[in-house]
């Protein structure tokens, strides 16, 4: 079996894979998109190209349980999708935090953020925001790989 997630925004979309046949959460790529078209077809592309069982999408709600603007926007894509390639399967997942943990990933993580006290000062904060900017990108995979995680989890897969 083989479950895409996604983490989707009008910007860019994080996707991220697991397959039953490894039992482990890949991060993919993050694609840069800018409209709600470019959305739509970059989904497409990657759904087709990798051809799940499951398509897991992070659903943006705010505390109270309400959906989010990008959280319509979100759902709006996946109505385009069904319309487009019904036999898919998707699924929504409270995404809440999951960007927030990427971030917190990465910075512990990633070698290019690795630096003994970088917080204690001010100017090694000021260093740690500028050595962030490039690796960034890699958020959006990160929080694909959480919204999966908590599919798979809810799920009973892991």
């Amino acid at each position: 079996m083989l479950i895409l997630g996604f983490d989707v925004s009008k910007k860019k979309l994080g996707v991220a894979k697991w397959s039953s046949e490894i039992n482990v959460l890949l991060p993919i790529k993050v694609i840069q998109c800018g409209s709600f078209e470019r959305v739509v077809v970059e989904m497409k592309k990657v759904i087709q190209s990798y051809s799940p069982d499951i398509v897991v999408i992070g659903l943006p709600r705010h505390a109270d349980g309400k959906l989010t603007d990008n959280g319509r926007f979100v759902k709006k894509v996946v109505e385009e999708l069904r319309k487009e390639i019904g036999e898919v399967n998707f699924e929504f997942v409270n995404e809440r935090y999951t960007s927030k943990l990427a971030q917190g990933l990465i910075e512990i993580f990633d070698s290019k953020y690795r630096r003994v006290g970088d917080r204690s000062t001010k100017k090694g904060k000021k260093e740690l925001k500028r050595r962030k900017g490039k690796g960034n990108i890699e958020e959006d995979s990160v929080a694909a790989c959480l919204i999966l995680e908590r599919y798979l989890r809810e799920n009973g897969y892991l």
